[in-house]
């Protein structure tokens, strides 16, 4: 009797449960704390991470594709492909600019490899003279967070004067830092002077753009030192408006005649040279992009924002519209009260089910660990760099139910003893230190399971770091609480409670519990028992049961992809045309595809219910695209993807065009890009271009796919000019020649300098109808070093060629990139074997120097499920290693571990009932089964263990551990399942890309309990035998 008061007295457990103090303190400590966190962490949309991706942008103004490649391009892939730590190069080459895209290898230092870079590319010393400064940075994830259209019937210059001055008014706010002003083209002036004005003074337009140079600047002239203090000295001629120009000084004579800039030029404000054009609601138009701080709310900013707003549109001019096009503040809104609405319904059914189950004041202490297990887990999420937004709030949600089983566990045994009619406060003790080490061996293996989704790759990685951060955390705490603070609280519950509460729980909770009871005796236990005589016919009916599940999903008959489809809040239309398509035809494809748009939605709005709310046009060069935003899909009368079908029938055929896409998925979550992408890649470009068009053949006679397109344009007219020997007897060389034709194209630069908040460049060429021809360049004036002129065509031969309005370059090598959609997206699986299987070999017996590879969603899917495979292997190597140590067995670990395959039979069984797809987010769901699984069956064997110990028989003990186990195993899963049951039948479009890891938690939970409530007891016979 001694020793037994002696060893209740040790320990931390015991010292906890007789502390009155301790238990209260720590628990406060955990809600205080987690309280005073949630006030100061970061609440964001979704989270934001930095991207391994150094940029590098460079301009060269006037310079074709092939020569961005030739002169900026390949220089650059020289010096960087070299660089530790760069895993891909990609660049793509345009006209007048180039970028290239540096990935880096997973855990490297960003730092570092950006340092490497920019000393590499800035130590290039031959890029032509004409290059402007490269730019040089490393990738971040901009948080916008509104997004607003200024539209009206008036000039561009105006629109763009009036976003200004609307940008400096929301700057104001002090909740609003950063806004960017798109859809203008870059504010220039223009100086323009006729070939006969050149010819006539004797000048070039490099000549008058260094004497406008020289004529408008600001420079400091030293300082004078006087008896009144000293004196600063600055000449200021700085011209930033074009009648500011006027007067400048071309060259005078010997009378004192005077040639001005406005005597041969006309001046004018404008804007570079740029195929672009910006709609709304049909109307010319600008966005602004609005941002936030990092430690900002979208909801903060956003109020911000709509305050100034009702002043700026009172001060508007006529004509002139203002709307919100995106609002982040209000999808944050939304989607944190859609998460809060489930897991407060979560809350309730568990609180609802432990209440039925257990006495009511157990029930109300297992049940404030959850609160105490959250706001705790608040304290420890900055270790993980994890701020509050959409994924870690799922996080919590998955955590509901799961984080209460060790408390049901706990608590339960402790009521049992509490029965028994064993003093309170050392059942709290015996108790507890019974299921101590199943709980922290429990405990361990739930946070193995999850570890493998913090090594996720690339963006996956960085974008659900939350989900394995936040429920690790909740289990430490949940565990801390089940053992140390749960048990000091049941110690002290008074025997008897007769208060007209207790009147009212206990008539429910008694005769559940009674039925409970019965259940378990006549119909649990003799079913048991009948297993237990044919053990193993009961493994082979399970094992058949697993196979021709799993068997299902891995013949290709269920759809599997990166994420759920999600139904948009946009739906979009783009349209290539040829390279060298005129401006005006893309305006009237515009036109068109918001012609058909409107004969598509009017009949449908026609009914009185809305559908459109508003309709964005860009054209870029020979891209058309139209955004249509729709109304919420709650209210919607058809959906985005029924919108795009009838669109798209609508349109037809347009001849002449290079593609016809559709998107109904943007602005609806991570889902978005093409249900294919293949790339090809090699050093020979004509076979790359021959095997794309056989690609694309074979591409469009496979059932269901749509929307095809290529990468690859025909390009654009080029023209090399070489100087001849006439042109070479006449004193003119290469560079003499190449400059004037540049400057009377493009333009000579005078200056560039800042206007405000706009950067200007100065050009100096010919006028617009002197240019606009192509008999205008061969006709064009090049001054001889002797002063005379002489037409273009007469020094030079011209060579026509075609040049490609893009090149796109991967690791060295020259890429065509082919997209397409595949309708229904339950087919691409099936699309991607034949292409795989039959396609690709065939073609690579034609082409074997040409790589094929999938892109886009197709490798980051399989880069993730590799991942996910590879250290989902180790985790259950990990898992097996402890259960190893407190069963001290290589078999009995086997056995425990048997439940997990069926945790993925009950998840493809929950997508099959529900009718969704497999993605990405079932497998982290089915990969984190492994760990809570195996809870319920560590229990039952651990308890088995002990009643053999104890000399029952393996047939007795097994049945006794399911009987005395019944109770704290379907607690358990039934709270797992009700935490997680409002995401699994949530049916809000915000929620469903995140909702497939819930159906493979709660499906799974939900059917390995049969199985180790059956089946394992039955493999635990077999292992005694």
């Amino acid at each position: 009797m001694m020793k037994r008061e002696v060893s209740l007295n040790r320990g931390p457990v015991a010292w906890m449960a007789r502390h009155g103090i301790a238990p209260n303190l720590l628990m406060a400590f955990f809600i205080l704390g987690g309280f005073m966190m949630s006030l100061m962490i970061t609440k964001e949309f979704i989270p934001n991470f930095e991207s391994d991706t150094v940029i590098v942008d460079i301009a060269y103004p006037g310079a074709t594709p092939a020569e961005m490649e030739q002169a900026i391009i390949l220089p650059i892939e020289n010096e960087v492909t070299s660089i530790d730590g760069v895993k891909d190069v990609i660049s793509i080459a345009n006209q007048g600019s180039a970028k290239v895209v540096l990935e880096m290898v997973n855990g490297v230092d960003r730092q570092r490899v950006y340092q490497d870079v920019d000393q590499a590319v800035n130590r290039i010393s031959t890029f032509p003279l004409e290059t402007e400064k490269p730019m040089i940075r490393l990738a971040s994830r901009t948080v916008d967070v509104a997004t607003l259209a200024i539209f009206g019937d008036v000039s561009l210059l105006e629109l763009k004067h009036l976003s200004e001055e609307i940008k400096d008014q929301l700057l104001t706010a002090n909740q609003i830092s950063s806004i960017d002003v798109r859809g203008t083209p870059n504010e220039e002036i223009h100086i323009e002077i006729k070939q006969a004005n050149l010819q006539r003074y004797g000048l070039t337009l490099a000549e008058v753009a260094n004497i406008i140079g020289k004529n408008a600047i600001e420079q400091s002239a030293g300082s004078v030192r006087t008896e009144g203090g000293e004196i600063l000295v600055t000449l200021n001629d700085r011209r930033y408006w074009a009648d500011e120009y006027e007067d400048i000084v071309l060259r005078h004579d010997a009378s004192g005649i005077l040639l001005q800039l406005s005597d041969v030029a006309d001046i004018k404000e404008g804007f570079s040279d740029s195929n672009r054009s910006v709609t709304y609601n049909g109307k010319p138009a600008i966005s602004l992009k609005i941002y936030r701080a990092e430690d900002q709310t979208p909801t903060t900013v956003v109020a911000a924002m709509y305050e100034k707003l009702d002043l700026i549109r009172d001060q508007l001019p006529p004509g002139i519209e203002i709307i919100v096009t995106d609002d982040d503040g209000e999808t944050y809104q939304q989607r944190v009260g859609l998460l809060l609405k489930n897991a407060g319904i979560g809350l309730i059914l568990v609180l609802i089910l432990l209440s039925i189950f257990l006495e009511y004041r157990l029930a109300f202490w297992v049940t404030m660990g959850i609160p105490t297990a959250f706001l705790g887990a608040l304290i420890l999420l900055p270790l993980f760099d994890v701020t509050i937004n959409m994924i870690s709030m799922f996080a919590f949600i998955i955590a509901l139910g799961i984080v209460v089983d060790d408390a049901i566990i706990a608590g339960e045994n402790i009521y049992e003893h509490m029965q028994k009619g064993i003093p309170f406060i050392d059942a709290a003790i015996i108790g507890a230190r019974e299921v101590s080490v199943p709980l922290a061996f429990a405990i361990l293996t739930n946070i193995v399971a999850f570890l493998p989704l913090l090594a996720l790759p690339n963006m996956m990685g960085k974008l659900f770091l939350a989900i394995p951060s936040v429920v690790i955390c909740c289990f430490i705490i949940s565990w801390l609480e089940a053992l140390f603070i749960l048990p000091a609280h049941l110690a002290r519950l008074e025997k008897k409670s007769e208060g007209r509460i207790a009147r009212v729980m206990n008539s429910i909770q008694k005769p559940a519990d009674k039925r409970l009871h019965n259940f378990i005796q006549n119909t649990y236990k003799p079913l048991l028992k009948k297993c237990l005589q044919a053990p193993s016919m009961v493994l082979v009916i399970a094992l058949v049961i697993a196979i021709v599940v799993l068997s299902y999903p891995i013949s290709g008959r269920m759809g599997f992809s990166m994420f759920p489809r999600l139904e948009g809040e946009f739906v979009v239309a783009k349209v290539e045309l040829a390279a060298n398509a005129p401006f005006s035809e893309a305006k009237k494809v515009r036109q068109y595809l918001e012609l058909k748009l409107r004969e598509v939605t009017d009949p449908i709005e026609a009914e009185g219910t809305p559908l459109v709310i508003s309709v964005a046009g860009d054209i870029s060069d020979s891209s058309i695209e139209i955004e249509a935003r729709l109304v919420p899909t709650e209210v919607r009368p058809v959906n985005a993807n029924e919108v795009v079908g009838l669109w798209r029938e609508a349109i037809g055929e347009i001849p002449g065009i290079r593609s016809l896409t559709f998107d109904a998925e943007r602005g609806g979550g991570p889902s978005g890009g093409a249900g294919l992408t293949i790339e090809l890649r090699g050093s020979n470009n004509d076979d790359s271009l021959a095997l794309s068009e056989k690609l694309m053949a074979e591409l469009a006679t496979l059932s269901g796919v749509v929307d095809l397109a290529s990468s690859f344009t025909d390009g654009k007219p080029q023209w090399e000019i070489e100087l001849n020997a006439a042109g070479r007897s006449l004193g003119l060389d290469a560079t003499s020649v190449s400059s004037q034709v540049r400057s009377a194209l493009y333009g000579a630069r005078a200056l560039r300098q800042q206007r405000d908040t706009s950067e200007v460049t100065t050009l100096v060429r010919l006028p617009f109808e002197e240019r606009m021809f192509a008999s205008d360049v061969e006709s064009l004036l090049i001054q001889t070093p002797a002063g005379g002129y002489v037409p273009l065509a007469d020094i030079a031969d011209f060579h026509k060629e075609l040049s490609p309005s893009q090149i796109r370059r991967r690791d060295g090598n020259r890429i065509i990139t082919i997209t397409a959609e595949v309708e229904p997206r339950k087919m691409i699986p099936a699309v991607m074997s034949v292409l795989r299987e039959d396609i690709f070999p065939q073609l690579r017996e034609v082409y074997p120097d040409i790589h094929i590879d999938f892109r886009g969603r197709q490798a980051d899917t399989s880069e993730t499920v590799n991942s996910l495979m590879v250290y989902g292997a180790l985790s259950l190597l990990l898992i097996y290693s402890l259960l190893a140590i407190p069963f001290k067995s290589y078999a009995q670990p086997m056995l425990v571990m048997a439940i997990i395959p069926f945790g993925a039979v009950g998840a493809v069984l929950g997508h099959l009932i529900l009718g969704e797809d497999l993605s990405v987010m079932s497998i982290m769901g089915i990969v984190a089964l492994a760990g809570v699984v195996v809870n319920d069956s560590l229990i039952l064997v651990d308890y088995a263990n002990k009643k053999v110990a104890e000399g029952l028989s393996v047939v007795d003990a097994i049945t006794e551990a399911g009987v005395r186990r019944f109770r704290p195993i379907i607690l358990t899963t039934l709270t797992t399942f009700g935490g997680l049951a409002p995401m699994v039948f949530e049916t809000s479009r915000q929620a469903q890309f995140i909702t497939p890891m819930a159906v493979s938690l709660g499906f799974g939970i939900l059917f390995t309990t049969f199985v180790c409530l059956l089946v394992l007891p039955s493999f635990y016979m077999l292992l005694g035998q």
